[in-house]
């Protein structure tokens, strides 16, 4: 089962699919564009960028089902009536799986370089706070390490910045 939030994206991306539906009708009834579909990449592409790999992927087949029932002949069915449209509409279905896939990965790896990031700015105050010994607390005895910083807390002494108590705590520990 999903945690509460998951159904957000995906209830988000079968929206975005439903919207992107209105200006594909547009450029249908401006101009015989036979590409329209290839719009529904916008929806594929906002829906793995913003929600993740699944939701982007319940987009590619709301847009795959979506064009089927709205702009294939017959229209207002599921059926099609020419073999060659299947072809259309398993190409778009694909593309928009990879097309998804790829943007979710790069979603992920965007993530993963912040923590990176954060990782990387503590490892460097812990150096720094290193050098300089008296920027964080006298380092209790074994014995009385829970006591020491418990005390360090209640007399209000904790540092100005959040990254600075955090490689406090690191020397601390060690």
């Amino acid at each position: 089962m999903l945690p509460r939030g998951a159904w957000f994206g995906y209830a988000a991306a079968l929206a975005i699919t439903a919207l992107m539906t209105a200006p594909i009708a547009l450029v249908r009834a401006a101009a015989d564009v036979p590409n329209a579909s290839m719009l529904y990449l916008l929806a594929v592409l906002a829906s793995a960028a913003l929600f993740g790999s699944r939701p982007a992927i319940v987009s590619a087949a709301a847009a795959f089902l979506a064009f089927n029932f709205f702009f294939v002949h017959p229209e207002f069915t599921f059926t099609v009536a020419d073999e060659d449209q299947w072809v259309a509409l398993g190409l778009l279905l694909l593309t928009g799986i990879v097309t998804g896939q790829l943007a979710a990965g790069l979603r992920e790896r965007a993530r993963e370089t912040e923590r990176r990031e954060r990782e990387a700015t503590v490892l460097y105050d812990v150096v720094r706070l290193m050098s300089e010994p008296d920027r964080c607390p006298r380092r209790p005895s074994a014995g009385s390490r829970d006591a020491g910083s418990r005390s360090y807390r209640r007399a209000g002494h904790r540092p100005a910045r959040r990254r600075e108590a955090i490689a406090c705590a690191v020397l601390a520990s060690g």
